[in-house]
């Protein structure tokens, strides 16, 4: 697969998707992906379009005003590409905000529509280690294995 004109207007058209990602839009990912898609972050490991939007939903659900930013991406070979993005939102019931910087790796078919999206980020440095006990916990243990 080459990155022609229209594979490239897909992945910009994801990219837009998560950039404007409201729970009124979420369906919209019908359009882009395969019905077994294959979704996986360091908390879960779904396949299927109906599981994807249900992990979606659950963020609005989990959190206050979600917004990923697209900071960079880069066509990789064949039919990879890969996103650099800024994931921000706040704590439910809280003022405290989050940010979370990480990398999805989206792999397409042949027709366009992703068949895979895998996000890599570090869960622990940048989430565990910033709640009170889990992140007392945490550092104790970096420093145990770093002994």
């Amino acid at each position: 697969m080459s990155w022609d004109k229209k594979k490239q207007a897909a992945l910009k058209a994801y990219i837009d998707y998560y950039e404007n990602l409201e729970p009124d839009r979420i369906d919209l990912l019908n359009d882009m992906v395969t019905t077994d898609v294959r979704f996986k972050d360091p908390f879960q490991d779904v396949s299927g379009v109906e599981e994807m939007k249900f992990v979606l939903s659950k963020m609005f659900d989990d959190t206050d005003n979600p917004q990923f930013k697209i900071t960079d991406f880069a066509y990789g070979q064949d039919k990879t590409a890969y996103l650099r993005w800024d994931f921000t939102f706040k704590s439910k019931n809280s003022d405290k905000s989050w940010l979370v910087i990480g990398m999805s790796e989206v792999i397409f078919n042949e027709e366009g529509f992703i068949t895979s999206h895998i996000d890599h980020w570090d869960a622990a440095s940048q989430l565990y280690q910033k709640v009170p006990v889990l992140g007392a916990l945490m550092r104790f243990l970096q420093n145990k294995i770093a002994a």
